[in-house]
Formats: C-alpha cells, structure tokens, sequence
C-alpha cells in the first residue's frame, strides 16, 4: 500500500483528487492538507510515498518549500508539483522536482506520472 500527502487550497480540486485516489487507485492511503503549514505537521509526523502539491498555496509556505523541506530532510517521497503555467513548469525542472503536473490534475496524467516514478503497481 502507498501513502500519499495531498496539498491543495481550493476544497473542489483537493475533493476532486482525494476522490480520484479513493476510486480508482485503492491501494492508495491518502492525506489531506489545505495549506503549506498543515502539510508541513504532516510530513513531521509521519511517512509518506508521495507529496503530490499544489505550487501556490497561502501563506508564506509554497509547493517549492515543502519540496525543499522532503529533500532538505532526506525523505524517501516522491514530490509532483501543480501548476498553471509554464514558469511553473520550468522552475521545478530547475529545482530537480520528480514531477510537474499542469492543473487541472487530469486522471490519465496523474497515472502515467506515478507510472514514471514506480508509484503505481
């Protein structure tokens, strides 16, 4: 079974995804954080396979900073990054993020990224 941390703002994306692992992938644990401080909380306490977030988020934390924080403290997980556009795109090429995904998250998308990183059996 994997785990994964779901970081995003708007509740209907959030709800739309957390929907999208329920139904399709199963074998998936997933959390949920609506902010870049409560999924910092998150990844103190506890593992996950995949950090899969939002870029802009509230406050003074960004998708950017948890990617920093995962790699910073030598966690094994996966980071896809959303965005909408293609700065967005080519700072988390620059930066070395596992991936990028523009927003919205489509299903198909989403899968053959996780295929990628051998997150998905």
């Amino acid at each position: 079974m994997f785990s994964a941390l779901i970081v995003e703002n708007d509740p209907e994306a959030l709800s739309s995804l957390e929907r999208l692992f329920e139904n399709q992938w199963r074998q998936w644990g997933v959390r949920t954080a609506s902010s870049g401080r409560q999924a910092m909380e998150f990844l103190e306490s506890e593992k996950f396979d995949l950090l899969l977030s939002n870029i802009e988020l509230p406050g003074d934390i960004t998708g950017f900073t948890l990617y920093e924080e995962v790699r910073n403290r030598d966690l094994e997980t996966e980071v896809i990054l959303m965005g909408s556009s293609e700065d967005h795109e080519a700072e988390c090429a620059r930066q070395g993020v596992d991936g990028f995904l523009e927003k919205p998250v489509r299903g198909f998308g989403l899968q053959t990224m996780l295929e990628t990183l051998s997150l998905f059996p």
